[in-house]
C-alpha cells in the first residue's frame, strides 16, 4: 500500500515538474526574441568572410514579425570572437503586415539595425545606461533594448538590439540628415583634429551624411582649430560647434569614463537647421 502511494505520488510529482519547466514559450525570457533563419550554404559564405562583412541573404523573426533580410557581422572586435555582432537589413519592401510603423519594408521607422553582442561589457547594463545618460544631458543617442539571439534554433545569447543612425534615425526625430562624420580608429593615425604631420581626414573619418564624399566642412573646422589660440578660439569656432552641446558630451564621457572617446565610435553630425556641428553618442554601443 505504502509503495502504490509511493509510486502515485512521485508520478504525480514528475507530471506537476514538467508542468513547471515546461510553460510555453519560455525561451525569450521575458526579453525581445530574435530569431535568425540562415541557410547552411549562406552560413558557410558568412563565416567564410567574417571580415569582410559579407552580407548574405535570410530570414529574421523579431518579437514575431518574420521578415526577409540581408544579414552581415559587424563591429570591429567582436569579429575575432565566438560571439560576433551583426548588422541586418530589410529586404521586403512589398511586406504588408509591418506592425511597428507601417511604412512598406521598415522595421520601427529604420530600414537597417544593429544587433549587437555586447562583448566588452559582462553586466550587459553599460549601454543602457550610458545611452540614457547622454538623453538626459539633451543629445542624441540611439534607442537600445535586450534581445535573445537564435541562430537556427540554436541560443546564442544575450544581445542589444540597436537603433542605427543613418537618415531615418534623422527622420524619426523630424530632423534632416546633413553631414554626418563617423570617427574609427582602424588606421595608425585615427581620428583626430589637427593637420599637423599631413593628416588626411579619411583615414579617420568616414562621411555617411547627404554628401558622402565631401570633407570640406569638417576640414574647415579643423583648419580653424588648428589656427586658433586658446585666447580666440571661443569666438572662432563657435560659428562652426555647437560648444554647449560638445561639452554636454564631454561631461557625460567623463561621467561614464568613456575609453573610446572621439577617436573611434564617435560622430559629428553637421545640422542643416542651425549650419553648425553637433556631437552625439551615436556609438552602437558602450563599454
Amino acid at each position: 500500500m505504502l509503495r502504490r502511494i509511493g509510486f502515485v505520488f512521485i508520478a504525480a510529482f514528475f507530471f506537476a515538474c514538467g508542468k513547471i519547466v515546461d510553460p510555453q514559450d519560455t525561451d525569450g525570457f521575458g526579453l525581445t526574441k530574435i530569431e535568425f533563419t540562415i541557410t547552411s550554404e549562406h552560413l558557410g559564405t558568412l563565416n567564410s568572410m567574417v571580415y569582410a562583412r559579407r552580407e548574405v541573404p535570410a530570414r529574421v523573426e523579431i518579437a514575431g514579425e518574420s521578415r526577409e533580410i540581408f544579414v552581415r557581422y559587424s563591429g570591429q572586435t567582436s569579429l575575432g570572437q565566438l560571439k560576433k555582432s551583426y548588422a541586418i537589413e530589410f529586404n521586403d519592401p512589398d511586406h504588408s503586415l509591418n506592425a511597428f510603423k507601417g511604412e512598406a519594408g521598415l522595421f520601427r521607422g529604420h530600414r537597417e539595425y544593429v544587433i549587437s553582442a555586447q562583448n566588452g561589457d559582462p553586466t550587459k547594463l553599460h549601454s543602457a545606461l550610458g545611452f540614457a545618460a547622454y538623453r538626459l544631458a539633451g543629445l542624441l543617442a540611439p534607442e537600445a533594448e535586450p534581445a535573445a539571439v537564435y541562430l537556427n534554433g540554436e541560443y546564442l545569447g544575450l544581445y542589444y538590439l540597436i537603433e542605427p543612425i543613418e537618415a531615418d534615425f534623422f527622420r524619426l526625430r523630424n530632423q534632416r540628415l546633413g553631414s554626418l562624420y563617423e570617427a574609427f580608429n582602424v588606421f595608425k593615425d585615427g581620428a583626430h583634429f589637427s593637420f599637423a604631420g599631413g593628416y588626411d581626414v579619411r583615414l579617420g573619418f568616414e562621411n555617411k551624411g547627404e554628401r558622402e564624399n565631401f570633407y570640406g566642412d569638417l576640414e574647415h573646422l579643423i583648419q580653424t582649430l588648428d589656427a586658433s589660440t586658446p585666447e580666440n578660439l571661443p569666438a572662432r569656432v563657435e560659428p562652426l560647434l555647437d560648444v554647449e552641446n560638445y561639452l554636454r558630451y564631454l561631461a557625460v564621457s567623463v561621467l561614464l569614463h568613456n575609453w573610446d572617446g572621439y577617436f573611434n565610435n564617435f560622430r559629428l553630425h553637421l545640422d542643416p537647421q542651425i549650419g553648425k556641428f553637433q556631437s552625439a553618442r551615436f556609438h552602437q554601443s558602450i563599454t
